[in-house]
């Protein structure tokens, strides 16, 4: 572990938002991408100067809100979706039999 990591780790949720949303360093931002703070990850998402590659991974994130700014940041390149509840797709199925062109996202 190399001393900025471990300086990483030593901060607080609330340092690490400020330090995603000051930082132009593109590892750094990578860095912070990974943290176990969704709140963190979500201000990496908005980012103008997080790279694609971390962009793109955050655009799949567990946490819907970071994937979703993800997904709406410029230097987002993979194919943007919708997320539907699964309630709303099985009412939608019910009603009319319709499954075209839905992705199921366990909620």
């Amino acid at each position: 572990m190399g001393v900025n990591e471990i300086a990483i780790n030593s901060l607080s949720e609330l340092q690490l938002i400020q330090l995603a949303k000051k930082s132009s360093d593109v590892e750094l931002l990578h860095r912070l991408s990974q943290s176990s703070y969704p709140t963190v990850r979500r201000c990496v998402a908005r980012s103008r100067n997080t790279s694609r590659k971390t962009i793109d991974t955050l655009a799949c994130d567990s946490a819907l809100n970071v994937s979703f700014i993800a997904n709406n940041n410029p230097n987002c390149t993979i194919k943007k979706v919708k997320i539907v509840n699964i309630h709303v797709l099985f009412v939608m199925w019910m009603k009319k039999n319709i499954f075209q062109d839905v992705i199921l996202v366990k909620t």
